[in-house]
């Protein structure tokens, strides 16, 4: 049961439940009351996980999804545009694309790098709409 900072959880949702590093998505954040001086809290579900792994106990009170992610992708303009400069790298042939020379040449950081890699059949669909 991981607990979250609010900044770290509003870095979380802002790349699309992907934690720099983790290869699992986060598919909800929950926030809560702790028991302990009443403090805002928030928890993060791991996909494939128990949904309501955080429900209401004595520790976790007044708990309330904070944001969950949208397994109906629509993605933004600028993550489209992150997987045209990743696609154009991968059909250019020159590099592995697990080589950070490959993540270098499209000009992406670490983070939308990862979530090409990681929505690449979806983005690819997205961009032939």
């Amino acid at each position: 049961m991981p607990t979250l900072s609010k900044k770290l959880a509003d870095e979380i949702i802002a790349h699309d439940g992907m934690y720099p590093g983790d290869l699992t998505r986060i598919t909800k954040i929950v926030k809560y009351q702790n028991a302990f001086d009443g403090a805002d809290a928030y928890g993060a579900i791991y996909e494939g996980r128990d949904p309501d792994t955080y429900a209401e106990t004595d520790f976790i009170r007044n708990p309330v999804v904070y944001w969950e992610y949208n397994t109906n992708l629509q993605f933004t303009p600028q993550q489209l545009a992150n997987w045209k400069a990743y696609e154009r790298v991968r059909v250019d042939g020159s590099f592995s694309m697990f080589s950070p020379e490959a993540r270098k040449a499209a000009g992406l950081s670490v983070m939308d790098y990862q979530f090409c890699m990681k929505n690449y059949t979806a983005l690819k669909a997205a961009c032939a709409i």
